[in-house]
């Protein structure tokens, strides 16, 4: 393992604040020979299931956290603090097992449930209640910590110091970070032609410096260990302009102003004093002797990182199936064990299967199948299938699951809402098709089971269903009241920039002229899925295009670092997560 462990990490799930992929991370840790890198999304844990597995396949160990927003008051106080004249500030919380990552999914919950106020907010309540299995770090230059130490209150520092201390015993550390640049960086990245940017930088490093010195002594005197983070949004120190982009683009500001002649022609250009900037371009993912450099002879400082990554020793599960147990009618209301759980459902669905014969396989359509299977009693062909998909189905423990979506299409279909008749795999299922969760039969058109559902086959198989735009929203309500509201909910959906989504927002953010940037994007071919890459290899006149024209190029050049980026989220049209217990526990 590396000598210094990443914990403030932000991925591009803390959308457009970081460039940074799941998979750049991952990769970017293994070639730095990191035995451990943590990741802190803003407020949300989009990325940590992704991240994990990213990390994990490396042979790194994943430590899975979150920078939440803490309320100075009551997270339901939905304006800013008078005393302190902010909203929230942030803190960073690792989970260290399983409880830990319970937890912290029940904090961003409720962040987002009960405490939003332009950002997801928790409070001192909700932290009490949900603090085991958490490691805490007091938070970058944002952070209450550093507020108060900037704002010159010593009791209140140390008081909320102690308010941590309380919360979180030993697992608590006091984080120190440094973002400074080098003279030949400042004047690469052109900041002393802005003197507004570069007294910012000034500001910010030597307000760095200060609280970085308070909290060394604070860490001494108050016996609280101490360790140095950095709070990455990029992967390399020269993505620093793209993600300035990537900022503007959140802001609507354009990050340069043009002066142009009469025929439209580029005269000269500027950076626009309005944009949105971050005051260093230095927060990229160091490695570890990059960080013995910032903190030279404080090596404890990082050691201490690896100390806060032998604690964490989160499992995540991907095995284990959690949706809820069927109950049948003739169980509701009453106790029973598990087994006879299992022996009804059998039975019912049985049941269920036995009924679909006599409703579903009139004369007309066994006649049909004894035309396929002329050799052959058609009642004896319906039967010898059902036998076989069901001695497949009741050794897997299939039931339950058939089961959950038969009840809420059964019960769209008495209620009157128009269901599709069926489509993808499932419709080789003559289960299906008896319990009524498909319309088609699969015996007269020679469809498969096996397409569906194998003995080789260890995960679950989907069903596909359709159900009337018009009237989705009931089918929701019902499932919601069926299995309870902190069971379901519905899936997110992450908006990414796409090849010629990236050059058109990257073009209107450097204000390019739109029929430049249109031009440009027009040249991206259909072809699903094509990126950027793609596009200049495959269309010559794009090509051509980024080889003779410089704006044309830098556009290109800064879509290519921030393509695929997430730009926007938002709720699946009818994509459900049903759990038999709350959804946080998983």
């Amino acid at each position: 393992m590396s000598s210094w462990v990443p914990l403030h990490v932000h991925s591009q799930y803390s959308i457009l604040e970081s460039s940074a992929s799941v998979e750049a991370i991952a990769e970017k840790a293994k070639s730095l020979g990191m035995g451990a890198v943590a990741l802190t999304d803003r407020g949300n844990l989009f990325g940590a299931v992704e991240f994990y597995k990213a990390v994990d396949a490396l042979g790194i160990k994943p430590l899975i956290g979150c920078e939440l927003y803490v309320a100075p008051q009551s997270r339901h106080h939905k304006k800013k603090c008078l005393e302190t004249d902010r909203a929230s500030f942030p803190l960073i919380l690792l989970a260290k097992n399983k409880i830990g990552y319970k937890n912290l999914c029940k904090l961003s919950s409720s962040g987002y449930l009960e405490g939003f106020y332009y950002d997801p907010r928790i409070d001192l309540e909700l932290l009490a209640a949900h603090k085991e299995g958490l490691i805490c770090l007091s938070g970058d230059l944002q952070g209450r910590l550093a507020y108060e130490i900037l704002k010159g209150t010593p009791e209140k520092t140390e008081g909320w110091i102690e308010t941590l201390k309380q919360l979180f015993g030993e697992d608590l550390y006091l984080e120190v970070f440094h973002h400074p640049m080098s003279e030949e960086e400042i004047l690469q990245d052109g900041m002393k032609e802005e003197p507004w940017l570069y007294q910012s930088y000034l500001d910010f490093v030597e307000k760095e410096k200060k609280v970085g010195e308070a909290i060394l002594d604070l860490s001494e005197r108050l016996k609280i260990p101490c360790l140095v983070t950095q709070d990455s949004h990029y992967i390399d120190r020269d993505d620093w302009k793209a993600h300035e982009i990537l900022l503007n683009i959140q802001s609507g500001e354009t990050a340069e102003i043009y002066e142009r002649d009469s025929l439209g022609n580029l005269k000269r250009r500027f950076p626009n004093p309005k944009r949105r900037v971050y005051s260093s371009h230095a927060f990229h993912f160091k490695s570890p002797e990059e960080m013995a450099k910032l903190f030279p002879g404080r090596d404890d400082l990082l050691k201490n990182t690896l100390e806060v990554a032998d604690k964490c020793s989160l499992k995540l599960d991907f095995k284990t199936k959690h949706y809820p147990i069927y109950i049948p009618p003739s169980l509701e209301g009453k106790t029973f064990t598990k087994e006879e759980q299992k022996e009804t459902v059998v039975d019912f669905l049985w049941n269920l299967c036995r009924e679909g014969i006599k409703k579903r396989y009139t004369p007309e359509r066994l006649a049909k199948i004894k035309e396929i299977y002329p050799d052959k009693d058609p009642e004896k062909v319906v039967e010898d299938r059902l036998n076989y998909e069901m001695g497949v189905i009741v050794p897997k423990e299939m039931s339950d699951y058939l089961l959950i979506v038969w009840d809420f299409i059964h019960w769209a279909k008495t209620k009157g809402i128009p269901v599709g008749p069926g489509r993808g795999s499932g419709a080789g299922s003559i289960v299906l098709y008896l319990i009524g969760v498909t319309d088609i039969e699969p015996l007269r058109f020679n469809l498969f089971f096996e397409r569906f559902i194998n003995p080789e086959r260890i995960s679950y198989p989907d069903i596909d269903v359709d159900i009337c735009m018009e009237r989705r929203g009931e089918v929701i309500h019902y499932t919601l009241q069926k299995y309870g509201r902190d069971n379901v909910a519905q899936i997110i959906t992450f908006g990414t920039m796409k090849a010629k989504m990236a050059i058109k927002d990257v073009g209107r953010v450097l204000n390019i002229p739109l029929t430049k940037v249109n031009e440009i994007a027009k040249l991206v071919p259909e072809d699903l899925n094509i990126t950027i890459e793609k596009a200049l290899e495959k269309d010559l006149g794009l090509r051509s295009l980024y080889e003779n024209d410089e704006e044309a190029k830098r556009i290109i050049d800064i879509a290519l670092r921030l393509e695929g980026s997430i730009r926007n989220t938002g709720v699946h049209a009818a994509g459900l997560v049903i759990a038999g217990e709350p959804l946080t526990e998983y």
